[in-house]
């Protein structure tokens, strides 16, 4: 139930493997009989007929290996697409080349649907014959509640929303956007179809709901970078061409989650940009937000972890005296200067993502990390108070690797990445270890992957930066294809097998 719980679903989250139950079909069979006789309370169960009918429902799901073993997959096998290999229920009765040259009208909130030969958008909304309208008609009934307590601005804001899920009209959604990211609202909020990160093909969004409450202390430093944005972005190794040059100041906000639900939890980023509607954040701007709270549970967690057991001996001093400023600074940085930064090709019709597909959000999570690392290294990073000094930006870099393989000690077996920022860190790592700036070290007969050449590793972030300015601003699908499947698709078993077993050995759970 637990794991259920987490991941959301029958599917883990960081691999997309399907979850094995830790009990047979005939004790699930036993358990649900006796619940049911001493009067539990299970769905629509009403008699043994519909009881058994229930378990046969949930059979092949549970029990059988072969039935949909993937939630979503990048990387499908042969006689398989993104869409028929993976579990995501964004399509039905559908193939990748059938959806090939298919435009949505509603990208974020709807599935495709095969009928009589024809393909059906079904729409998210609460009116009509919308999917989900009981749910999404409950939600638009707390926000009107909600509207009599918000400022004049943030109201517009909500009325837009409200509008978008009840009628799933695009443009309501696009108004809401635009002017939530100028509200800088006490109480704020993240609601609608978000994130594409669970559609293979990267376009439908996840129900996401967030509410939280800045955190006026802790907010400064988000404000810092924010108010340097401009200057960063001249600062960035891609062209010129490419580099923004108007900017409406991001609002950047450290704020402390009151409530997190659909995409946004239980486990939840420790830093969020939005909206991702390029041509949103060109003209008008993004906001950021820090979860402070988040981030605190993270390095209690993590951080000792990390150092004792993946950093090199050598390293370990200066990451710890870093980790909290090098941390807050890699997720501003990431956010507000990554995300929010770039701009595309005006020969490049539509949004970037769209063109890029499937790999998109990889390249993009890419890029934002990117950006972090090179942006640290900048004197405007230490002048503002991001960073204490220079050690803590190479305390960032040489924490990168090992930071990576924590994440690998969760796909125990096989060698195929399909999460996107899994697959974002592994090209970054690999692309710099391909360049002499990442390599395997043995001390006191212990393996280390660590960052041994500064000097290469900033080459390598630089050029890798610039490549992936340069695709998402072309929309330049071949190249982002090359890239991933080169460098991110896949990782190196030999490295995670030593992190598994050292972390075995020191009896660190695999899902710490």
């Amino acid at each position: 139930a637990k794991k259920l719980f987490l991941n959301k679903g029958v599917y883990d989250g960081w691999t997309q493997k399907q979850l094995a139950p830790p009990f047979t079909r005939e004790e699930l069979k036993a358990a649900a009989h006796a619940a049911w006789k001493h009067g539990a309370k299970l769905a629509s169960v009403t008699d043994e007929a519909s009881l058994g009918k229930l378990l046969s429902s949930l059979d092949k799901i549970l029990f059988d290996p072969s039935y949909e073993p993937m939630g979503v997959d990048k990387s499908p096998p042969k006689g398989k697409d993104l869409i028929t290999a993976s579990a995501a229920n964004y399509y039905e009765g559908l193939t990748l080349k059938d959806v090939a040259s298919y435009k949505e009208t509603h990208p974020l909130n709807s599935k495709l649907v095969k009928r009589g030969g024809k393909i059906e958008e079904r729409v998210y909304r609460a009116k009509g014959d919308g999917l989900y309208g009981a749910q999404l008609g409950k939600v638009v009934e707390a926000l009107r509640q909600a509207l009599p307590h918000a400022q004049d601005a943030q109201r517009k804001n909500l009325e837009a929303l409200v509008e978008y899920l009840e009628t799933g009209d695009h443009e309501a959604y696009r108004r809401h956007a635009i002017g939530w990211v100028k509200d800088t609202s006490t109480v704020d909020l993240i609601l609608g179809f978000v994130e594409q990160y669970g559609d293979p093909r990267g376009v439908h969004g996840e129900y996401e709901a967030a509410v939280f409450a800045v955190d006026r202390g802790r907010s400064a430093l988000m404000q810092k970078v924010a108010a340097e944005a401009g200057y960063f972005e001249r600062r960035m190794p891609w062209l010129d061409a490419y580099k923004r040059t108007e900017f409406q100041p991001p609002v950047a906000s450290a704020v402390l989650p009151l409530t997190l639900a659909g995409g946004a939890g239980p486990v939840t980023p420790v830093g969020i940009n939005l909206p991702n509607d390029q041509d949103i954040r060109q003209l008008h701007g993004s906001k950021n937000f820090y979860l402070t709270s988040v981030e605190a549970a993270a390095t209690a967690a993590h951080g000792k972890i990390l150092a004792q057991h993946l950093l090199l001996p050598a390293h370990r001093a200066e990451y710890e005296r870093c980790a909290s400023s090098a941390y807050a600074a890699s997720v501003a940085l990431h956010e507000i200067t990554g995300h929010g930064s770039g701009k595309v090709n005006p020969k490049l019709t539509g949004d970037p993502l769209a063109a890029l597909r499937e790999y998109g959000s990889t390249l993009e999570e890419a890029r934002a990390d990117l950006v972090a690392l090179h942006a640290s290294w900048d004197p405007k990073a230490f002048e503002i108070g991001l960073l204490p000094d220079q050690g803590c930006a190479r305390a960032m870099a040489t924490a990168y690797p090992a930071r990576m393989l924590m994440r690998w000690r969760m796909v125990p077996t096989g060698d195929a990445l399909h999460e996107d920022h899994m697959r974002a860190q592994a090209l970054i790592v690999r692309y710099a270890a391909e360049r002499g700036a990442v390599r395997e070290q043995q001390v006191d007969g212990r393996w280390y992957l660590a960052v041994t050449d500064l000097d290469a590793w900033r080459k390598a972030v630089g050029e890798l930066l610039a490549e992936l300015m340069r695709i998402k601003a072309e929309g330049d699908h071949v190249k982002a294809r090359e890239l991933v499947e080169k460098h991110g698709a896949k990782l190196v078993p030999a490295w995670r097998d030593q992190v598994v077993a050292r972390l075995k050995e020191a009896g660190v759970p695999p899902r710490h």
